[in-house]
């Protein structure tokens, strides 16, 4: 697993050196402060890798060739013959270095390259030294074994937010060296605001070797399309960015205005009432009260639909309703034989066009939703419900599925919480899934002479209500 790595390393740092060699010849020809920038970014990437992969003394030279070119960038020494000179020499010491790494060169020579490249370094440390605030020399150097704490602690820098997901492939050698990589790209393109990653995670030695992924929250001037570029490293296997800019979440966010509520108080009001024709007796649609009650409607909810404004939440459901209602018009017209594959056709399409629907409201109006975590739910649920605007609530949703058992006390609770949402015209409804809960199934039983509760597998069914599970009735 580490040949693979040190391959990696080789290749990415010769062709590092080698970008850096260009660098210098033209800084040599006439100052670049872009050029300047490329090189330290050059020596900052090969101090981090090497001392990653463990040779100490390339990281040291290219630390202090890297600390030099930051205080050229930030103007308290000019880039004159002596710094260029010196940026050749640390140059030509790396690349001798890191050959005497890939070869199996003597000790002899071994310790003569590791002689002058440490006699380099005490001539650019008379530079560092001469500015305490900078680099070795300084007060307040960065500490090697923070880069994480390092860049949360960084001015935040970017007009725009970003949230990034990035995997990686099963056969990563180890994490910590490419985690590394990451976060100095992070350097280069803004600020760092979270990540899931800690500087244990990078240097400890409780490490998690087997960290898949990480999530960092990031601040940019760059558009979301650039920073692919950045974080598309070796051994990276997938990147998702999401824009989280204030601006453009709102753009994105549902608009819940007069018109889209109303059109789904209809849809609520009028749709579910063709499931029981679609999933018990499929054959009533030929039936002509039946075809009244779908064109019926058809008309309610077309007309409803029909005042969205093009950018609010529903506007996209209209086709999708004209699509489904036109193929129960032609089965209760007749035009089309309403056969097994048309049945099924019929309430997939039911399924689809109400999970859609139910997916713009959920939790933001009409139906709302609260998962019990634990047998103590009862404290957490009556809050939820006090904040709950009751006005706008047909049906409570209780996802009771993470639950073994329920308490007496909290079930005594439970039931006068039902009765006064009852009362204020919420219609209370359990997720339970029978299969996998028969103890809880067994208590609601046990008390529906006092208090009937509505049990359901499924959210959807549960939304819908009217105890017909999708799953018991594929046919």
């Amino acid at each position: 697993m580490m040949d693979s790595l040190y391959m990696t390393y080789l290749e990415e740092t010769e062709e590092w050196l080698q970008q850096a060699e260009e660098c210098l010849i033209r800084l040599e020809a006439g100052y670049s402060i872009d050029d300047l920038n490329a090189l330290f970014r050059i020596f900052h990437s090969v101090k981090g890798s090497s001392q990653m992969i463990g040779y100490e003394d390339i990281g040291s030279l290219t630390h202090k060739i890297e600390d030099m070119l930051d205080m050229v960038r930030k103007g308290r020494i000019g880039l004159d013959g002596q710094m260029l000179q010196l940026c050749f020499s640390g140059l030509d010491h790396v690349k001798q270095l890191l050959e005497s790494k890939k070869t199996t060169t003597g000790h002899e020579s071994r310790d003569e390259f590791a002689h002058a490249a440490g006699l380099l370094e005490e001539e650019i440390d008379r530079i560092l030294n001469a500015n305490p605030e900078t680099g070795s020399g300084g007060t307040n150097p960065a500490r090697e074994d923070r880069l994480v704490s390092s860049l949360k602690g960084m001015k935040r820098a970017g007009a725009n937010r970003y949230g990034v997901c990035i995997s990686f492939s099963d056969d990563i050698p180890m994490v910590s060296p490419i985690l590394f990589m990451i976060f100095n790209q992070v350097k280069d393109v803004g600020s760092l605001v979270y990540t899931n990653v800690s500087d244990e995670d990078l240097y400890g030695a409780s490490a998690d070797p087997n960290l898949s992924s990480l999530f960092m929250i990031i601040e940019s001037d760059l558009e979301e399309a650039e920073l692919y570029t950045y974080f598309d490293v070796t051994y990276v296997e997938k990147i998702a960015i999401s824009d989280f800019t204030e601006h453009r979440m709102l753009n994105r966010a549902d608009s819940f205005g007069r018109d889209s509520r109303r059109f789904f108080d209809v849809f609520f009001q009028e749709f579910p009432q063709m499931r029981p024709v679609l999933f018990q007796d499929p054959g009533n649609l030929a039936r002509e009260e039946y075809a009244e009650l779908v064109r019926e409607q058809y008309r309610k909810i077309l007309e409803a639909a029909g005042l969205i404004p093009f950018d609010a939440t529903g506007y996209d459901l209209k086709p999708e309703i004209e699509a489904f209602y036109g193929l129960c018009l032609d089965a209760a017209d007749g035009k089309r034989s309403l056969d097994g594959k048309l049945v099924r056709t019929l309430r997939q399409k039911y399924v689809e066009l109400f999970e859609k629907a139910y997916g713009y409201a959920r939790g933001r109006y009409f139906y709302k939703i609260y998962i019990a975590k634990h047998a103590s739910f009862m404290e957490g649920l009556e809050g939820f419900v006090e904040r709950m605007d009751k006005s706008g609530t047909r049906s409570l949703l209780l996802d009771f599925s993470r639950l073994e058992m329920i308490h007496e006390s909290e079930l005594n609770r439970l039931i006068g919480l039902k009765r006064r949402l009852r009362d204020m015209g919420i219609a209370v409804r359990l997720i339970v899934r029978h299969s996998l809960r028969k103890r809880l199934v067994n208590i609601f039983d046990s008390i529906r002479a006092i208090e009937p509760f509505e049990l359901f597998d499924t959210e959807t069914d549960a939304a819908l209500g009217g105890g017909i599970s999708f799953a018991a009735d594929e046919t």
